[in-house]
């Protein structure tokens, strides 16, 4: 079976943004004078300071290829997920996978693969904080300084897997004065964005600084059968006396976004010579998992011959929005008759999934009578601390220590038809720690150097729990007579990474630098 996925964007309109510091300056602006302002400002070429190298520096001055953007700039363009930066980053890609995964590429170096934890091509990080995998990424654009993205290998002083590039999201920082804001906006599928953030001093020496947003809008997507007019699926008919009646009605939308993220942030500086910053964020995503879009069969087993239900299928009309679904992704079966389309005795069928520890979860005599529609139920949240100590007037010791956590429950309708042909319920975990110790130092007439190292233990869970009821893999080739699923690949790995690495930069003229890189992983 041959499936597509499409995304729709609603279109929103920017409805209030506020600030103190706004209320402020614009009662001064009258008039001429306000268009004067205007007519200046636009004669002003802002110069961006970026961080690629792990130093305050002007994106003019970086010996390598870097493009950045403000975070009023990505307000602007309606950049709010990682996914949406080909808007200002050229090469820039990024396609979500037949099970949900997103996957970035910068100048087509990019790593294709559907499950939860492989390793990326393009490393992500928060403030410079690595968020490994790219399920983490969700959320991370909230109340941002700026974004840089690094193209190509990053090789020293970003090693970890970067062989397409790096991204980097500067958040913003707590202030000196209160200050708050809060935007909202309204569009198509009944859109609501609504962010905001309040940021000001507890005392002279500690500031806070929290922003949250919640996206909720209702389905882009929609049934393009109707139903009634089709055969009812082989697994939702009572094929027992004893079996209880199913609700085969089905929710001729999905595409629903129930998203909701955060961040929050202490700043600590008691003198010029400390700097501590505290930071926590997360998200919580309620969502539907998208629905694939038919367009064609491939057999997958030659002896099988294709079920009348799917052969005779309509296929998907040429609009992004039109999909097929079930009433439940029915991995959990239907009544006493099991999900691989041979009949059991009742109470006779049998699932054997393992869970974390390897541990077997015997699920025999489970009653399958569970309805859940393709929807996510995942969560993250990280804690990282940032001090950078002046050891003495020409030397910082910087450490950087991280902890993320992130759970997945989540549905997929994967055959684009009403049927139960091909469904997954996915489970895992990832946990990450993440250790930076760095030196950082000046050399005379403008040089400067970095040296330090860095530790990250990763562990990780991916568990698919997969049926494939009328599929033309069931039963197998093998004597024509094994039947398949449900099938339950698990993957669980324990990753443990160190390195040291070193970068040293020195002006020859006043046109041409001279700069080394040394990293060991």
């Amino acid at each position: 079976m041959s499936v597509t996925f499409h995304a729709a964007h609603a279109a929103a309109v920017r409805l209030v943004r506020t600030s103190a510091r706004a209320f402020c300056v614009l009662p001064f602006l009258a008039g001429g004078q306000a268009a004067l302002a205007q007519s200046d400002e636009r004669l002003v070429i802002e110069e961006i300071v970026v961080t690629a190298q792990k130093r305050e520096e002007s994106i003019n001055d970086v010996g390598m290829s870097i493009q950045a953007a403000t975070g009023d700039r990505l307000y602007e363009l309606g950049i709010t997920d990682p996914s949406e930066l080909y808007k200002v980053v050229s090469g820039f890609n990024s396609n979500v996978t037949y099970y949900g995964t997103t996957i970035y590429t910068i100048r087509g170096v990019g790593f294709q693969d559907t499950a939860l934890a492989s390793s990326p091509t393009v490393s992500v990080y928060l403030d410079e904080n690595p968020l490994p995998y790219s399920v983490m990424t969700q959320g991370v654009s909230l109340d941002l300084q700026r974004v840089e993205v690094l193209k190509g290998p990053q090789g020293t002083l970003f090693g970890q897997n970067a062989t397409g590039g790096a991204v980097n999201y500067v958040a913003n920082k707590p202030t000196e004065v209160f200050e708050s804001g809060v935007e909202a906006s309204y569009g198509r599928f009944d859109t609501v964005d609504l962010q905001g953030f309040v940021s000001g001093p507890l005392s002279d020496s500690l500031g806070y600084r929290v922003a949250a947003r919640v996206l909720n809008s209702g389905g882009w997507q929609k049934l393009y059968s109707d139903p009634d007019d089709l055969a009812p699926d082989p697994y939702w008919t009572e094929l027992e006396p004893t079996a209880p009646a199913r609700d085969y009605s089905i929710d001729g939308k999905a595409g629903d976004q129930d998203f909701f993220t955060w961040r929050a942030s202490l700043l600590f500086e008691p003198n010029d010579r400390l700097s501590a910053l505290f930071t926590t964020t997360g998200f919580r995503d309620r969502g539907d998992s998208q629905r694939p879009q038919l367009y064609g069969f491939a057999t997958l087993n030659p002896v099988n011959g294709l079920d009348p239900l799917v052969a005779d299928y309509e296929r998907a009309p040429r609009n992004n929005r039109s999909a097929d679904w079930g009433a439940c992704v029915n991995v959990d079966g239907g009544s006493e008759a099991d999900v691989f389309g041979f009949r059991s005795a009742p109470g006779a069928y049998t699932i054997t999934q393992t869970d974390p520890d390897g541990e077997a979860l015997n699920l025999a005599n489970r009653r399958y009578d569970r309805c859940e529609s393709a929807q996510k139920d995942n969560d993250y949240w990280s804690a990282s601390l940032r001090l950078d100590i002046a050891l003495t007037d020409d030397v910082t010791l910087t450490t950087l220590t991280n902890y993320g956590d992130f759970e997945r429950d989540q549905r997929l309708e994967s055959d684009g038809t009403i049927y139960q042909d091909y469904e997954s319920y996915q489970t895992g975990y990832i946990e990450d720690f993440f250790q930076e110790l760095r030196l950082s130092g000046s050399l005379g007439d403008g040089g400067n150097w970095v040296a330090g190292a860095n530790y990250e233990d990763t562990e990780t869970w991916d568990s698919f729990l997969q049926s494939y009821g009328i599929s033309t893999a069931v039963p197998t080739q093998v004597f024509n007579r094994i039947p398949l699923g449900p099938t339950n690949p698990t993957s669980r790995q324990s990753i443990e990474t160190w390195a040291v690495f070193g970068n040293v930069e020195y002006p020859l003229t006043d046109t041409l630098t001279a700069q080394a890189g040394l990293r060991y992983t």
